[in-house]
Parts: C-alpha cells; structure tokens; sequence
C-alpha cells in the first residue's frame, strides 16, 4: 500500500512565518531526528555509543535540524524526503512562497527508519565553558550552549534547527552564534565543527527513544 507524504506537516498560509516570536516558547515539548541513513535503533546503549555518528560535526554550521513533536508525530520519521533529488523541498519557507508536497520519487516510506529525540529543555540547559581562539590566538573564554529557532522548509512546517550560540565572558568581548562569529571572521568554521563534537558528549546523557518521545499538543494559537 502506497503511504501518502501526510499533508499536516505542510506549511499553510494562515500559519506564522515563525512561531518563535514575541517571547513564545516550547520548552517542554520534544523534537525528535532521524539517524543518518535511516538505519535501525536496537537499543539505547548503541545510539549513545555512535551518537556522534548521526550527529556530524559539520551539521552544527548550518544549524542542528530536528522536527518538534507535536503535529508531528514520531511515526512520521519514515517519511523520508530525498532531498539530494529535490532539493527545492528543502528550501525555506515564508508567506511568499508556495508550499510544495513531495511527489513520487522525492519521498520513501520505511517503516524500520530509526530515530531518537531530546526535550527542548534539556537540550538548551546544556552549558560548557571553552575558550576560543582563531589561527592559534586566543579569542577569549565563552560560555557555549544552544538556541533554537523555528526554520519552517517548504515541505515541513515543523523544522526547527539548534544553533551554537557563545556568550563571552570577557569585557567588551562579542557574543552571538557561533557560526555568525566565524562569518565576521572572529573565530574560524573549523571551531565550530570541534566544539558541535564536544557539546555531542552532552546529547548522550538526554538522549529519548521511542515512547520516552512524549507528543503533546501543540496549541494552534502558536502557529496560527
């Protein structure tokens, strides 16, 4: 039988651009990612050993991608895009731009795809001090953690990305994203990619599986 792309996870006009705005926030709801090429999950203990596996040390540039669960069903993990054969499924998504449902070719359906989650909370109560520095020198010392921001794709209403983020804790020292650091030249990419592997450690002692992936309800007056 044929599984049809679910049309709730789509994007709707009437929906906001960014759920995350004017203080709103959804700290105690749950997101949930798939393991890299979809591969089976026997047990807690193999995740956690081959988590840096799954979450990549380059992922962290553009933004950790998850899915918050809600609308979102954990089930809907089998729904796999290939976006690589569609990549504009993967393009951002505002009120200018139309929503696109993938078409046969663009998605599969696999039952046995793996997948494991984190609490919102969890994930941005995590904090750890290193000093940054560029080409050798010493930028200064900076409490890392996350931020999440809302990152609706024109396939995926429910896309959400966690982002470094380093707080300096040095007068006059500059604070912001770390990879929007590394743009202004301040520190290098290739800091960014260490520092995803060390707050990778951190992800293992939160990490969710399955039915400890709890779905509540997400109120419509957050994205309507």
């Amino acid at each position: 039988m044929k599984r049809l792309y679910p049309s709730r996870l789509l994007p709707q006009s009437h929906y906001k651009n960014n759920m995350l705005v004017q203080g709103v926030t959804i700290d105690r709801f749950y997101v949930q990612r798939n393991t890299e090429k979809n591969i089976p999950i026997h047990d807690i203990y193999e995740i956690k050993e081959s988590l840096g596996d799954h979450m990549q040390d380059s992922r962290y540039r553009n933004g950790l991608s998850m899915n918050l669960v809600g609308c979102y069903n954990r089930k809907d993990s089998r729904y796999v895009v290939d976006f690589k054969k569609g990549p504009i499924l993967k393009d951002d998504w505002d009120w200018s731009k139309k929503t696109i449902k993938p078409w046969k070719g663009r998605y599969s359906y696999k039952k046995d795809a793996g997948y494991f989650g984190f609490l919102i909370s969890d994930v941005l109560n995590i904090k750890k001090e290193h000093k940054l520095t560029k080409d050798g020198t010493a930028v200064g010392r900076y409490e890392i953690s996350f931020v999440i921001e809302h990152k609706p794709i024109r396939c995926n209403y429910w896309h959400v990305e966690f982002h470094l983020y380093g707080k300096c804790l040095e007068q006059n020292g500059v604070s912001g994203k770390l990879i929007d650091l590394a743009e202004q030249k301040i520190i290098s990419k290739s800091q960014v990619d260490r520092i995803g592997g060390m707050m990778t450690k951190e992800f293992r002692s939160i990490l969710k599986l399955r039915s400890n992936i709890i779905q509540y309800h997400i109120p419509e007056s957050l994205y309507i």
